[in-house]
C-alpha cells in the first residue's frame, strides 16, 4: 500500500485555509495553523484521552499530527470553569500568538469559535456536541 503524502497535505493545506478565511484574512495560513494548533493543544488539555482518540479520528492527517505533537496522554485534564481560563490556556500554547493575536479576550474568543466552526464541519454531530459541551460558553 503507497503512503498518500501529497493527499494527507491537500487534505491539511484545506483545512488551514478553510480556518483561515473563517478569520477573515484567508492568505494568511500561518497565522491560521498557529490559532488552529492553540486550539487543539487547548481542547486536549481538556478532553480525555478518549475523547481526545474519538476527536481526531475524524480530522485529515496532518491535522492529528499537530493534536498529538507534543502530548502527554494521562497528565490530568483542565476543567475550565470560565471563558477566562480557557483563554489563559490558549494563550499558554504559543506566546507568538498570544502576543499577536490574542491580546484582546474578544478576538481570542473569536480565534477560538472559527476553529470551532471548522472543527463541526468535520466532526460527527454527536461529536462535534460533545466537544462544545466541554467548553465555557463561546457566545
Amino acid at each position: 500500500m503507497a503512503i498518500r503524502v501529497e493527499e494527507y497535505v491537500l487534505k491539511g493545506n484545506e483545512f488551514i485555509r478553510h480556518v483561515a478565511r473563517e478569520l477573515n484574512d484567508a492568505e494568511n495560513t500561518d497565522h491560521a495553523s498557529r490559532v488552529i494548533v492553540s486550539v487543539l493543544h487547548t481542547l486536549r488539555d481538556i478532553l480525555s484521552p478518549g475523547e481526545s482518540l474519538h476527536l481526531i479520528s475524524q480530522l485529515p492527517l496532518y491535522i492529528k499530527a499537530a493534536y498529538v505533537d507534543g502530548w502527554k496522554p494521562g497528565i490530568a485534564q483542565m476543567q475550565p470553569g470560565s471563558m477566562a481560563d480557557l483563554l489563559d490556556q490558549l494563550r499558554s500554547q504559543d506566546e507568538h500568538i498570544a502576543e499577536r493575536y490574542l491580546i484582546s479576550d474578544d478576538t481570542a474568543k473569536q480565534e477560538v469559535q472559527a476553529v470551532i466552526r471548522v472543527l463541526k464541519k468535520y466532526l460527527s454531530e454527536g461529536e462535534a456536541r460533545n466537544i462544545i459541551a466541554r467548553l465555557p460558553s463561546l457566545n
